[in-house]
């Protein structure tokens, strides 16, 4: 999120990706295993009150997934749900208009 933004106000939407670095003897293409999606995404979402949205109970909307990446990151996106009006018909113009919002570590 960039500085001069203030939090979403209203209904929001939210696509958040944590990345683990893949042990060298998992065999599991997928991230199956603890911590589980719900209790990190609470984490985050807890975290980011006052940043991205004044609380989290404003999130109507979450995509989320467990990934196995090259080291250990979360890649999160947060819009209002007013400039999205149907998550299947969003172009790659409109995302990247909004990117301002990514926070990535």
């Amino acid at each position: 999120m960039m500085r001069d933004q203030k939090p979403i106000e209203g209904p929001a939407v939210v696509w958040i990706d944590f990345y683990f670095k893949k042990p060298k003897s998992s065999k599991n293409k997928h991230h199956v295993v603890k911590p589980d999606n719900d209790n990190l995404q609470k984490s985050v979402f807890d975290a980011l009150n006052g940043i991205c949205w004044n609380d989290d109970s404003q999130i109507v909307e979450i995509h989320s997934r467990k990934l196995y990446g090259e080291k250990s990151k979360i890649h999160l996106r947060a819009y209002s749900h007013d400039e999205i009006v149907s998550v299947s018909h969003i172009s790659e113009r409109h995302l990247r208009r909004c990117a301002p919002r990514t926070r990535a570590d």
